[in-house]
């Protein structure tokens, strides 16, 4: 149905071909009339008007918004008044309408001057109102397909805060050239020099696939001119939407350790989670949460979340559900609030839901927290472990991947050691039933409650000091989608009793970390905040490991996943070492969870006292 702005555009544009009809007569003879001309004009005009407004209507000429006109919208213009002059020749040809046929490239030429000129100018005031607007005036570091949607977007959105002066890119293909009429004026060397030139107020960085010390290497410049840098997405992230201006955002810390996007053979892990039940236990954690976003991607039947914080989860759980809306609303989402040392608890949700895969992130991570409560982290981490992957043998779980970390590398934490201990019984429960068991083992997730990350923007936002154990101590680091993605990977890899270790890259200096946010935050260390050495914490090393001395690895096919392969115990021995490790935990006797972890794990050497 027609709105009436609608109808009054049908109106005008009506009255415009006859006037542009006329016109042409008037071209066409000088300006002087006789009779017959006006009989040839009153004859025809009914049917110029006719025929021009039907396509008009076809070519969609009344259904755009014209203040947001695009070349599109000009190409549909031509269009139509092509193909009502085409369809015009045919009438008169066939009824043998008397006038002169050079009358038709007359009007052809008139009607896009005029109708275009009518419909544009909508466009052309808001451009105009919009040029005179205070924006912030903004360089695009990167003039490929992300810059050119960036600035398309800039110029399109009347209510944009930006106007981009111009790209900034490294390429010497592309100096000199034109992206929607902005000019690219040289290498990230010349920010500097353009800054002072243009008055540059902010970059906007458009380079989501590049490596982390590319981003640093701008992020440096500016601030040394004295501008702040925004950034689009990773690569990661933006798989499920486009770059929006909308994304923008602070450069963080992720951006700085970027890497390689991680690759994924999708028809290996949609094999093993394509209408499938999935339990993910820990799932209001940092990986955990991030796990059930990604699994989300692989169309599963059923996705059951599983945490005793049931905060976190209850967040979780509408952030998914409104992410359901634009999916495919075929399968289901289960919270269940309980504890993976609740035999009868996790009993239930297995007997009830039967999950085909388990992905077991629930543990208790804090190093220093598990050092003041040795117990708790034996009860959960190895106790939890026990139990749940019992209960996968007895329902027949076809896969169970369990979450370990770098701290269960030559342990000096309980928290490393339970984990390590976590390990062992995984491998040594594979083979008893249908369950392949599957460990994956990496370091510290980039800003996850648990990391440095948090600690460091609060201690910012209060003024400083910001806390670091050593200025030599190094930590490996991923980001929780990165992470994630490999475990799934390896998940699919997997045929029981593998140790997956991800490669992590190059470790950090934490103190390069805290440098790097000052740098981020707009400040200047030692004169706007400190760094303070605060000493290593009960259980925490000076670097972290991803091998135990005695373990090597293989590469797979994936470059970034290799297997371990540790020293395994015999299967009697170890169940009856975590029977009375357990045992010992739920009686309090840490001396005694102390020594059991030193005989259990050889390379376990506690840096804490615990008398």
């Amino acid at each position: 149905m027609f709105k009436t702005k609608q109808y009054l555009s049908l109106i005008s544009d009506g009255i415009m071909v006859g006037v542009i009809l006329y016109l042409a007569f008037w071209v066409r003879f000088g300006g002087i009339f006789t009779g017959d001309e006006y009989d040839q004009f009153f004859t025809i005009l009914p049917v110029f008007i006719l025929v021009r407004l039907i396509s008009f209507y076809f070519f969609g000429l009344y259904k755009g918004i014209w203040r947001y006109a695009s070349l599109q919208d000009l190409l549909n213009i031509i269009k139509a008044v092509t193909i009502s002059m085409i369809i015009l020749v045919v009438i008169t040809f066939f009824f043998r309408f008397s006038f002169p046929r050079t009358i038709f490239p007359i009007d052809w030429a008139f009607t896009i001057l005029f109708i275009g000129g009518k419909k544009f100018l909508p466009r052309i005031l808001r451009e105009f109102k919009r040029q005179k607007t205070v924006k912030k005036r903004v360089l695009i570091a990167g003039a490929g397909d992300a810059g050119e949607m960036i600035a398309r977007e800039i110029k399109n959105s009347f209510d944009s805060e930006y106007t981009v002066i111009g790209f900034i890119d490294d390429h010497h293909q592309k100096q000199g050239m034109q992206i929607q009429g902005i000019k690219v004026l040289g290498k990230k060397e010349s920010i500097p020099y353009w800054v002072k030139r243009k008055k540059i107020e902010e970059v906007i960085i458009a380079m989501p696939s590049v490596p982390g010390k590319v981003i640093y290497n701008i992020v440096s410049i500016c601030k040394d001119s004295g501008v702040r840098c925004k950034a689009i997405p990773s690569l990661s992230e933006l798989i499920r939407g486009q770059v929006s201006i909308k994304e923008l955002r602070d450069i963080n810390p992720d951006d700085l350790l970027r890497r390689a996007p991680v690759t994924l053979n999708l028809e290996e892990i949609s094999a093993y989670l394509d209408k499938k039940c999935i339990l993910v236990t820990g799932a209001a954690g940092s990986i955990g949460s991030e796990l059930c976003r990604e699994i989300l991607n692989f169309n599963p039947e059923r996705l059951i979340m599983f945490d005793h914080n049931e905060n976190d989860l209850f967040f979780l759980e509408n952030e998914l559900k409104g992410e359901k809306e634009g999916r495919d609303n075929s399968f289901a989402l289960e919270v269940c609030i309980g504890d993976i040392k609740d035999r009868q608890k996790v009993n239930w949700v297995m007997e009830r839901f039967a999950p085909k895969v388990i992905f077991h992130a629930a543990a208790h991570k804090h190093v220093p927290m598990m050092e003041l409560n040795p117990e708790e982290a034996i009860k959960n981490n190895i106790g939890g472990t026990k139990i749940l992957a019992e209960l996968a043998i007895r329902y027949k779980v076809e896969k169970f991947i369990y979450i370990s970390t770098d701290k269960a590398v030559n342990p000096i934490s309980v928290m490393g050691a339970s984990k390590r201990v976590g390990e062992m019984l995984i491998q040594n429960v594979n083979g008893d039933g249908q369950t392949q068991f599957i460990s994956v083992r990496f370091g510290n997730v980039l800003g996850s409650a648990g990391s440095v990350i948090p600690l460091f923007r609060k201690q910012i936002e209060e003024g400083g000091p910001l806390t670091v154990t050593h200025p030599e101590a190094t930590r490996y680091f991923m980001t929780a989608p990165e992470a994630v993605s490999l475990v799934i990977q390896a998940g699919a890899m997997g045929k029981g009793g593998e140790v997956f270790v991800l490669d992590m890259g190059e470790p950090v200096k934490i103190t390069d970390l805290a440098k790097d946010l000052i740098m981020l935050s707009g400040l200047e260390l030692n004169k706007d905040i400190e760094i303070k050495f605060i000493g290593l914490r009960p259980g925490e090393k000076l670097h972290e490991e991803l091998l135990t001395m005695g373990e090597t690895t293989s590469a797979t096919y994936h470059k970034q996943i290799f297997i371990a392969k540790p020293d395994l115990l015999d299967p009697r021995i170890l169940e009856e070492k975590i029977n009375n490790l357990v045992l010992t935990s739920e009686q309090g006797d840490r001396e005694g969870i102390i020594q059991q972890l030193k005989e259990f794990v050889p390379d376990y050497n506690p840096n804490s006292n615990y008398g």
